[in-house]
């Protein structure tokens, strides 16, 4: 079974959120662990509270996101609705406006804790890890693909609901409030699952912001571009008009993506592919269907400001430094964590791709296997903020 590309924008972020944690077994479908599952809707959840607090006032727009899909039908049915409503925006206004008013009733008080409250109102009974014995059992427990894709819808439907129609200070208590005070031997049993439990400031950060409007921007310019303008999402004139142009001068350096070269392990060369054929190599080689530590390993080719073509300074670590989805951690002193962002959202993660160590040495006679073309001479793809994709 392979993992279809999602058509709405509940799909598309739940089925991001896991990316990194889908398993595919011997026999079936893909997979995602209970608990994994569980933190990840954490993601979900507070990714639709800040986009329903930006569009409280669009939420016409932002419902245009959610239309058409059967996934979506299951996904308001376990909203109690019926599978209809993903046919109709103004029935999805009208579930939006309900949602956050009836979870805080059967919540019995203004929510102070975005966990709990996810938990108790918003989730199902058998998702309930506050206890100790439940915690263990999900530990050995999976989720189908596409019961993922039905859960995460709901809890991002639930998120834009309470972003929207709670009131600020509301929703910043629970993007600055995740856990609360939990009990310790509970949290220590959390953590002792080998689990990746987000830090509490990752909700409130600006990065977080930042990855909600990347999210938006690459499904609405891949999904339905003509929201685009209605969302607020701007494009570079050139863009708008089809053409190809070079970026604006940014304050900071400039990063450039023109290729990967491939499982990069030393003395051994994998191939080079640039960034105009990867996609379609990608897609072949169904390197997009795989998640974690099952991604390809590469070690991405950056130019900066135009300079050489180099690798990134990607430092061999201990394994426990990696990131959830398998990446080493960058150390290049002209990265950033915009660079970052964008990379791991428009590339690596569609991509089925994550980044292995690799030092910063030049490139200048790498060509790509399938075109011939020499990197050097690739316009290649700038992850600076404003700028377009140039082949």
């Amino acid at each position: 079974m392979q993992v279809s590309t999602p058509s709405t924008l509940p799909e598309y972020i739940a089925l991001f959120s896991v990316s990194s944690v889908v398993k595919k077994p011997l026999f079936g479908g893909p997979q995602v662990a209970s608990l994994p599952f569980l933190l990840q809707g954490l993601f979900v959840f507070g990714e639709g509270m800040i986009l329903g607090r930006r569009y409280r006032h669009r939420l016409h727009v932002l419902a245009d996101t959610m239309i058409g899909s059967l996934t979506m039908g299951e996904t308001f049915r376990r909203l109690g609705l019926p599978v209809e409503t993903a046919n109709d925006s103004q029935a999805i206004l009208a579930c939006v406006s309900k949602i956050a008013g009836d979870a805080v009733r059967y919540y019995g008080r203004a929510p102070d804790t975005m966990f709990d409250f996810l938990l108790t109102a918003l989730s199902p009974p058998d998702l309930d890890v506050r206890d100790v014995k439940r915690l263990e059992k999900l530990r050995s427990q999976s989720v189908p693909l596409d019961g993922v894709l039905y859960q995460g819808g709901s809890w991002f439907v639930a998120g834009v609901s309470v972003g929207a129609y709670l009131p600020d200070d509301a929703v910043d208590r629970l993007l600055h409030n995740v856990y609360g005070q939990p009990d310790p031997l509970w949290w220590a049993e959390l953590h002792r699952s080998g689990c990746y439990v987000p830090d509490q400031e990752t909700f409130s950060s600006e990065l977080f912001e930042q990855m909600a409007s990347s999210l938006l921007a690459v499904y609405a310019k891949e999904h339905h571009p003509e929201l685009l303008q209605p969302l607020g999402i701007q494009q570079p004139e050139a863009e708008q008009h089809g053409l190809k142009r070079e970026p604006e001068v940014a304050s900071v350096p400039e990063a450039t993506v023109v290729g990967f070269r491939m499982n990069r392990l030393f003395p051994l060369a994998g191939p080079v592919y640039c960034i105009n054929c990867i996609s379609d190599v990608a897609a072949e080689k169904s390197w997009t269907l795989k998640a974690g530590d099952d991604r390809m390993g590469v070690a991405p080719l950056v130019r900066f400001n135009q300079g050489v073509v180099r690798y990134l300074r990607v430092p061999m670590a201990n394994q426990f430094s990696r990131d959830r989805s398998g990446d080493w951690p960058i150390d290049d002193v002209e990265w950033n964590a915009d660079y970052d962002l964008a990379l791991m959202v428009k590339l690596r993660i569609p991509l089925g791709l994550r980044v292995i160590p690799s030092l910063p040495e030049p490139e200048p006679k790498a060509r790509c296997k399938v075109c011939k073309v020499n990197l050097v001479d690739v316009r290649g793809r700038a992850l600076s903020p404003g700028s377009s994709y140039r082949s």
